[in-house]
């Protein structure tokens, strides 16, 4: 599934029209860790709590010309909205932002736990988890493997249902696209 590019100038207007950005107001910022510093740039971490508890995180890479706030790691930007994911109205995701851990719920499309490694998927804009199964033997398993989980661990993923899985909050996970929020 290729990626799909977004219109930065759409989303930040939704984000604030339609989306939590037009409620929600900065309560406290916090670094994460000291800066650091990659063969693209280096780059800030920050906590961001907002009034009403909710907490965010902003990324700010810098190069030559500055330093710029990553807008979809901020929003934790969805390639499609979770509401239309959740009711089968969009069967595929390139670009998701959620935090995994490993579960142990094998059912219905996904009975075989030789086959499929379950995990338990959320994320800020989920009020219920789902739960996402990937091939043990695809490539998707094989970057899964480079971070064993400890906890729940940030990922931007691409995903799809299977006939009706979504029904069951059930969705195969085709792609992992990075560690993190921040897409390289």
């Amino acid at each position: 599934m290729k990626r799909k590019s977004i219109n930065l100038s759409d989303t930040l207007k939704r984000f604030y029209r339609d989306g939590p950005g037009g409620s929600e107001k900065m309560g406290s910022m916090k670094k994460v860790s000291e800066s650091v510093i990659t063969q693209v740039g280096a780059l800030q971490r920050f906590s961001v709590t907002m009034s009403n508890g909710t907490k965010r995180l902003l990324y700010v890479p810098f190069d030559e010309s500055g330093g710029r706030v990553d807008f979809k790691c901020y929003t934790a930007y969805c390639s499609e909205p979770w509401d239309k994911l959740l009711d089968g109205t969009v069967v595929q995701t390139a670009e998701m932002r959620v935090y995994l851990e490993l579960s142990d719920y094998y059912n219905y499309e996904f009975p075989d736990q030789d086959q499929w490694q379950c995990l338990l998927a959320t994320a800020p804009e989920l009020v219920d988890p789902i739960y996402l199964y990937v091939r043990r033997d695809s490539p998707a398993m094989k970057e899964l493997e480079k971070c064993p989980f400890t906890e729940p661990t940030r990922y931007t993923i691409a995903m799809e249902n299977q006939g009706k899985s979504y029904k069951r909050r059930q969705w195969q996970l085709t792609r992992v696209i990075c560690n993190g929020w921040l897409v390289p």
